[in-house]
């Protein structure tokens, strides 16, 4: 499965500039753990919720923003995602295309892959239990009459 089939489109960003309480209230808005900070469009940090608590009061987005962004091509699958995201010690990544913000993917995103194939493996197996089986007596050529 590919990122671009995954990945949330609609990203929230804020300003280095903007203060840390509007990013604050984004997050809590949008019922979000994550705002990437852009620049004349081009990502340029990324503030978590755990960023936000750690500088209480209310400096700037850039005082507290992540500066190092791992980033991910749409085209990349999710295993490669899910293998950066260990890597590095981190819960989302920036989706670019062409270099450019095309969204995000969270482990909440790739949880929920996971979970989907899970339930597909529970359908087929469920399937298949439903098949008439033999019992073990046709098994041996006896009959209960």
């Amino acid at each position: 499965m590919r990122v671009k089939e995954v990945m949330k489109r609609t990203v929230r960003t804020i300003s280095p500039d903007r203060p840390l309480s509007e990013a604050a209230d984004i997050m809590k808005r949008f019922g979000i753990d994550h705002v990437v900070v852009v620049d004349r469009r081009v990502p340029v940090g990324l503030l978590s919720d755990g960023d936000v608590l750690r500088h209480p009061g209310d400096g700037s987005v850039q005082s507290a923003m992540t500066r190092g962004l791992v980033t991910i091509d749409v085209e990349e699958s999710t295993t490669r995602a899910a293998n950066m995201m260990r890597g590095h010690s981190i819960k989302c990544l920036i989706v670019t295309k062409e270099n450019k913000l095309a969204g995000i993917i969270t482990s909440s995103d790739l949880l929920e892959v996971v979970a989907r194939s899970g339930h597909k493996e529970r359908m087929v197996m469920r399937d298949r239990g439903t098949r008439k089986r033999k019992s073990r007596s046709e098994h041996h050529g006896t009959r209960t009459v």
